[in-house]
């Protein structure tokens, strides 16, 4: 991965000359992962994580300065132990909702919730999540209750690539990913949705 340092710093000076002021960038102290997140981390977020994440997010809903799908965003990595406190909460759900779910859909969230890590939450309760080879991914948060109607979805081969993709948009949220998400394998397809490239 290249320098997250220098990503986000480029992407709050580009949304200040567009007129939009973000919260941060900040950058997360270095910690601990917890012991049993640690054996389902790949070593791209390990690195993230080693050397201390970013926070930065964004709001332009009235002037939409960024395109009809650009009205916010950010990258707001989760800190180790918020990661460990998401997969926990997860792996309770799904033993709490175990036998009223449909068995499919209890499977995959077994196959993914338990194996997949969290590393960004959106306001929702989705989370993008990275699997153990390295993808990165869409958690759907009410899996359980609706199937699987965007869990999955591969939005980039590797962290750093779908980071590096994904500041094009300023971390913008679009407001459907499966417009976004490449049908070609794992990446981001930015001409889905109605934005504006910064760079």
């Amino acid at each position: 991965m290249g320098n997250l340092a220098d990503l986000v710093r480029d992407v709050a000076e580009r949304l200040g000359a567009v007129g939009i002021k973000p919260e941060g960038p900040v950058q997360l102290s270095p910690t601990a992962i917890p012991a049993d997140l640690a054996p389902r981390v790949p070593d791209e977020l390990r690195s993230v994580w080693d050397r201390g994440a970013w926070r930065l997010s964004w709001r332009d809903h009235d002037e939409e300065r960024l395109g009809h799908d650009a009205r916010h965003g950010g990258i707001w990595f989760l800190s180790p132990a918020e990661a460990a406190d998401e997969a926990r909460t997860y792996a309770g759900i799904l033993e709490d909702e175990r036998e009223g779910a449909d068995r499919a859909d209890v499977d995959l969230a077994a196959r993914s919730w338990l194996t997949w890590t969290p590393f960004h939450r959106f306001a929702s309760g989705d989370l993008l999540a990275v699997q153990p080879r390295g993808e990165v991914v869409l958690w759907q948060h009410d899996l359980l209750d609706g199937g699987p109607y965007y869990h999955g979805l591969r939005l980039g081969r590797t962290l750093g690539g779908f980071l590096d993709t994904w500041a094009r948009v300023a971390f913008a949220e679009p407001r459907d990913w499966r417009k976004v998400a490449s049908t070609e394998g794992a990446g981001l397809a930015l001409e889905g949705a109605a934005w504006t490239l910064l760079r």
